[in-house]
Formats: C-alpha cells, sequence, structure tokens
C-alpha cells in the first residue's frame, strides 16, 4: 500500500478528526519525506535528515521544501515561499569544529564545536546582522532552563568549548555574529510567543548540537588510519580523499601554523527554514589550509611538574640535554629531499636568523657593541611565522630566568647586550619570546619528555640566543676593516657587506634608516637537529639588504639626555597603544582598493579597516572579516586568522610593509568584477605600494 493509500484508509476511521493523532501517523509514516521530490534528496553515506518528517508546529510553508542556493533570487522562489521558509542570503550551512590539541579542549577522542555559519552561496559570508537579538554570555543558561533544555545546556558543557575564555562567550559570539544571519530563524518566523520567549535563540544551539552529533569527526578519520601522533604526518589529499567518501562531498581541513590540523568545515544546503534540519551536502568553497602533509598531535593536558619545579626552595638547575637522542644523519634545515616526521630534532621553521641593532639615537647598550634583537626562525622560502602557540606565552621573563642556576648572569648579560630602544628591555624580552620562539618545533614541551622542568624552554631560548650573538661581534669586526663610528665619513654597501663576508663567511643582511644610516644587521644560519644542540650552520642572505649603493653613515651612539623609565610591565603580544584608527587601503598608483577579504577591487566600495599602533611600532589590521595577515606571501582577511600578525608601518606616508618589505604587487591587474590576490615583494604585472587612509 502506497502512503497516499495508507493515508486514505486512516481518514477514513475518523481519528483524522484529531490533530495530534494525525501528526502523529503522519510523522510515523514519514508522510512529508516521500512527499518531497525524491530527485533532491541526496542520501550520502551519513543521514543527515535529522528530521525526517519536516513538519514544524506553527510554521506554514509549502510540504516541497525549496533547497538554498537553488535559486539566485528570492523573486524566484514558487508559489508560498518567503525567507522564512527559504534560507536567504546565506544558504550555504557549515558545521564548524576544532581541534584544540595544545592546550586540550574537550575529550581525547572529541572534536569540539566551532559554530553553525551561514554563508551566502558564492562563499562570502555576512555577520553580525541584527545587534537588536544579540544575546549575552551570562543570559544563555537561564534561558536554556527557562525552555526546560536541561539536556542541550549539557551537551553544550560538554561539546563546545572555548579556547580563549568561558564557554558561554564563545556560545554568545556564535549566536550574535552568525544565527543572527539566518532568515529562517527570525523571530518574525515564528508565532508572537515563541518570539517573545527567545525560542529561536534555543532553536540555534539545538539545531547546532543536531547536527554535529551526525558528524563523529575523530570516528571517521580513526577508520581511515588517521589517528593522533606526535612525530606521525598524514598525507592531506588522502585524508580529503576518505573524508569525502563519508561525508560525500569535500571538506574544509584547516592547520594551523605547526602544521597541525585544527579545524574542519562541513558544508550543506538546507530543504526550507533551517528548522527543518535536513540537510544535502554540497563541496566546501575554501579548500584546505594544510600543506602536501599535516600532523594530526594528540591532545596535551595541563603540565603537571613536581612541586619543587612549580615552588623551588632553591634555584632550579640549568636544563641539560645531553640525553636528547636525534639521529645524526638528519640533514641540515631546509635541506632534506624527503619529509622529516620528527619535529622534535628538525626545525621546520629551518631558518634562523640572528639579529642585531645599532640604536645609536638615542643610544641602547655599550658604545662599541652592536645589541641584540632576536632569534627568528623563517620559512626555507624566506616567510616566517609568529606567536604560533599562544599556551607557551610568558610573563616576565626576568624572574622566571632568575629560578634557574645561572639564571642571574643571563639576565645580567641581557640588561646589557640585548636592549629595547624605549628602555623597557623587559617588554623586548616578552616579546621576542611570544613572537619567535613559539615558533621553533623543536622548543616544543614535548620534545624535552618526562624530564621537562617548568620553563625550561624559556631559559633555553635566552641561553642560545645569547651564545649564538656572542660568537657574530659586528662591530668589531668592521672596526677591524677600519670601518669605524663617524658623523662625517661615509661607506660604501659593498665595503660594510665586504667586512662583514670576511669574518663571518657569507654574506649578512644589512639595513639603513630613512637617513641612510646602518642600523641592523641580520646572520643567517641552517640548523643541524634541534636548537637544543646549538649547531649552526652560516649561510648567506635570503634578502637583499636595504642601504643604498653608496652614502652609508655608521654614526657614533648619540648618549640618552634623560633615562626613560618603564611605567608598566607589558605582557603577552604588544599591546595597542590607541584603540585603533579607522580607514581604508588603497594602492599606489592603481585603481580601486582592497575589500574585506584582503583582495584589490575596482567595481565596489572599498572595505572598511580598524590598523591598531603596537608599542613596538609595528601594527595589526583587521577587516570585517577577520584579523588580517600574510600567508604565503598573499594578503589576506579572514576568521580563519586567529592570531594578529604584525606588520610595518611608516606613520609619516601610511605605507604598510611586511618584514621590512615596502613593496607589494599583484599576477593580474584588476579589472570590473575581478578580485585580485595582493603578494608581497616585486614582481607580477603591478607593483605598488598600499597606504591606509
Amino acid at each position: 500500500m502506497t502512503n497516499l493509500e495508507s493515508l486514505l484508509a486512516f481518514l477514513a476511521t475518523g481519528f483524522s478528526t484529531q490533530p495530534s493523532l494525525l501528526l502523529d501517523w503522519l510523522k510515523t509514516n514519514k508522510f512529508a519525506t516521500e512527499t518531497s521530490p525524491s530527485s533532491d534528496l541526496y542520501t550520502p553515506p551519513l543521514d543527515f535528515q535529522i528530521n525526517p518528517n519536516g513538519i514544524i508546529e506553527n510554521l506554514s510553508c509549502p510540504r516541497t521544501p525549496q533547497l538554498s542556493c537553488s535559486v539566485k533570487n528570492p523573486s524566484d522562489l514558487s508559489g508560498g515561499q518567503d525567507l522564512c521558509c527559504f534560507e536567504y542570503p546565506g544558504g550555504l550551512v557549515l558545521q564548524t569544529q576544532f581541534w584544540n590539541y595544545d592546550p586540550a579542549l574537550g575529550g581525547d577522542d572529541q572534536w569540539t564545536i566551532h559554530g553553525l555559519w551561514p554563508d551566502n552561496c558564492d562563499g562570502s559570508y555576512e555577520e553580525f546582522c541584527d545587534s537588536s537579538l544579540d544575546i549575552k554570555p551570562e543570559e544563555i543558561e537561564p534561558l536554556l532552563k527557562q525552555h526546560g533544555a536541561l539536556d542541550l545546556l549539557q551537551n553544550m558543557k560538554d561539546r563546545w568549548f572555548n579556547n580563549e575564555g568561558p564557554q558561554e562567550e564563545l556560545w554568545a559570539h556564535e549566536f550574535n555574529k552568525h544565527a543572527t544571519c539566518y532568515s529562517t530563524l527570525k523571530p518574525s518566523c515564528y508565532s508572537e510567543q515563541e518570539a517573545e520567549s527567545k525560542k529561536y535563540i534555543v532553536d540555534y544551539f539545538n539545531i547546532t548540537m543536531n547536527l554535529y552529533e551526525q558528524l563523529p569527526t575523530f570516528d571517521i578519520l580513526a577508520e581511515a588510519g588517521v589517528v593522533p601522533s606526535h612525530s606521525q604526518k598524514y598525507d592531506t589529499k588522502s585524508t580529503l580523499a576518505a573524508l569525502k567518501n563519508k561525508f560525500g562531498k569535500e571538506v574544509h581541513l584547516g592547520c594551523d601554523s605547526r602544521g597541525g590540523v585544527n579545524e574542519i568545515w562541513y558544508y550543506f544546503n538546507a530543504f526550507g527554514s533551517l528548522r527543518n534540519e535536513n540537510y544535502r551536502p554540497t563541496d566546501t568553497t575554501f579548500g584546505t589550509t594544510c600543506g602536501e602533509t599535516f600532523y594530526y598531535y594528540p591532545k596535551m593536558k595541563e603540565n603537571t611538574t613536581t612541586a619543587a619545579s612549580e615552588e623551588p626552595p632553591s634555584k632550579i638547575q640549568p636544563p641539560s640535554h645531553d640525553g636528547l637522542s636525534c639521529p645524526t644523519s638528519l640533514p641540515l634545515s631546509c635541506s632534506n629531499t624527503t619529509v622529516i616526521e620528527n619535529s622534535c630534532c628538525f626545525e621546520s621553521g629551518g631558518i634562523i636568523l640572528q639579529t642585531q641593532f645599532w640604536d645609536y639615537s638615542p643610544a641602547t647598550g655599550p658604545n662599541d657593541t652592536f645589541t641584540l634583537h632576536g632569534l627568528w626562525p623563517d620559512d626555507c622560502g624566506g616567510g616566517y611565522q609568529q606567536y604560533c602557540d599562544s599556551s607557551m606565552n610568558i610573563k616576565n621573563p626576568r624572574a622566571l630566568l632568575e629560578t634557574f642556576e645561572g639564571g642571574k648572569e643571563l639576565v645580567q648579560d641581557m640588561v646589557t647586550y640585548w636592549k629595547d630602544f624605549r628602555d623597557n628591555d623587559d617588554y623586548l624580552w616578552e616579546h621576542e619570546f611570544n613572537k619567535h620562539a613559539t615558533c621553533f618545533s623543536t622548543l616544543n614541551q614535548r620534545c624535552f619528555g618526562d624530564s621537562y622542568v617548568k620553563n625550561e624552554a624559556v631559559f633555553d631560548f635566552f641561553n642560545i640566543s645569547m651564545n649564538l650573538f656572542k660568537t657574530v661581534p659586528t662591530y668589531d669586526w668592521l672596526l677591524e676593516e677600519g670601518i669605524y663610528p663617524s658623523t662625517t665619513k661615509e661607506y660604501t654597501k659593498e665595503e660594510i657587506l665586504g667586512a662583514l663576508r670576511k669574518h663571518y663567511g657569507f654574506e649578512p643582511f644589512i639595513s639603513c634608516d630613512y637617513h641612510n644610516n646602518l642600523n641592523q644587521v641580520w646572520y643567517y644560519h641552517l640548523l643541524q637537529g634541534s636548537i637544543l644542540s646549538e649547531q649552526f650552520v652560516r649561510i648567506d642572505s635570503m634578502n637583499p639588504s636595504r642601504c643604498r649603493a653608496t652614502g652609508i653613515k655608521f654614526m657614533p651612539k648619540v648618549p640618552r639626555r634623560v633615562p626613560i623609565k618603564p611605567t608598566t610591565t607589558l605582557h603577552g603580544p604588544p599591546k595597542p597603544t590607541s584603540p585603533g584608527n579607522r580607514g581604508t587601503i588603497k594602492l599606489s598608483g592603481q585603481p580601486g582598493c582592497l575589500i574585506k577579504n584582503g583582495k584589490w577591487y575596482v567595481s565596489g566600495s572599498c572595505a572598511g579597516y580598524t590598523l591598531n599602533k603596537l608599542g613596538n611600532g609595528s601594527v595589526t589590521i583587521k577587516s570585517s572579516a577577520g584579523f588580517c595577515s600574510v600567508v604565503q606571501g598573499i594578503f589576506t582577511c579572514s576568521s580563519m586568522n586567529h592570531q594578529p600578525f604584525e606588520f610595518d608601518y611608516d606613520a609619516e606616508t601610511g605605507s604598510i610593509g611586511v618584514n621590512g618589505e615596502f613593496v607589494w604587487h599583484s599576477d593580474e591587474i584588476a579589472k570590473r568584477f575581478k578580485q585580485v590576490a595582493v603578494q608581497v615583494g616585486k614582481g607580477g604585472d603591478a607593483e605598488f605600494k598600499l597606504h591606509f587612509i
């Protein structure tokens, strides 16, 4: 008997006059599902018809729901459908999950919820669409309890974590940023009583949890042989294929700057209202941010050290790495021809820069020495990562170092030679560790084994930095070749490079300020094994020096007239010195400007950007799409950029740069309706500067 014949027989019984019995019968017989066009129903390996009957009380929509993104304009919808019955413009529904491994959040075998996002059909998205609907973090739990959604609340507490604060803050953020953009979850789509009770908020969280439960990412990966490991690297292409085999469509796999997988996005179209909870999987519009291979790191629980290392009764012995076991056959960093699996014995940031300042006005450090800027791990292609692992961030490095035997002597060396031009040395040390040391793969806590002592990596970084600094006495080398500080004498770039090349053995990088006065020298190295072994191998600079060919001065240091005393101790990444400036970013000599994703565009409005000036003179930049960064040389602004990126900034001209480079280029000229990527450095069809206006 067909469903239609069954319905007619049921109506003949007379019980159909009782709505509740009729509703139960319809649900039992899945009548609504069978009346939807079979050609539109997609049945992937996983069942995503969470509410297969599609019956929502108080929702008047056609029995044949329209699939989101199937029409470009709501005016083209078939009769009886409006934006309470058809998701628009956010017709792509993204169920997004986190793998928070360091520090660990959630169970060891659990991917956690990020959110449920309504992207536009072209992959763009809206955000914070209706501030009148916003909810405060502290209002969520009482609201769920008011609706009797205690199981939902507990599920959210068990599966929806915030890596930056209380869970409720993430829940509120996700609702205010994303849920307010769902057309089918607007209060106007609910009865007056439901809207007044804010049932649409409860529905969003419930719908998000329901769809998440249908996507057991950990199990899907494990079935494909992809399990957490400190050392195993997995092939990205084959992993994506395994996910597609199970999900039915391409997914987005996200990796962090350490090469560790940390996020997955599943894409859907929705049949009718989101409240129907009927979805059809579709392909991602975003690809992957992982390389050819990735790590799937196990979740690292909070470090448990002995009481002696937590509150040492006496000085901690300086670290000894005699037991560090790394094969002697490993190639130098950046010279491998095959993948090196052990990131504790092979530095992924394989170009090591030892950088020095010559701060002459106002003077820092002794008059007869360059001072230490930092020790930086650059990528093999010359790019670099920054602020890679916030769980390693430190505060008050001086106090941490002085807990170690020999720490006071190390600090005294740093006070003499590792100087901040504002006379706030502690700020510079903290900045250098949090920005650069956290990106050394071989300084990760897991590389120290069970014998790890709290803050051991901190002592190692500063001690190794000072040791390497002492092997490159720049001032002495220049003096030996007749190059000395003078207010009148001028040198050529080749004279300075030649003098340093003679002693260092390879060509360093030199930089001059806008007066063409020498102010920085960078020495480049490869590394044999772990940085803990301190086996540095000198190489030529990866970048051309930034001084004019002639007329370079090596200025004497000018003593400070009035000592500058630090007023505060800064912690974490550099803090903005102002609440931020709003403006646009335009290209010199070119029409158009940058839109919110960082692309060059000539046929629309310029995006608004917020520029925050940092205490070290650099800036961070943000658009409505998220933080701006440079990813594989391309300027990009996205919610995937979880950490701010430090850009160089020339306050006089408003120019934006990266690592001293203020020239940008594109591989093609932007034309009408064509978005073009902007890349750092010279090349391509167009070269220009980026100006914040």
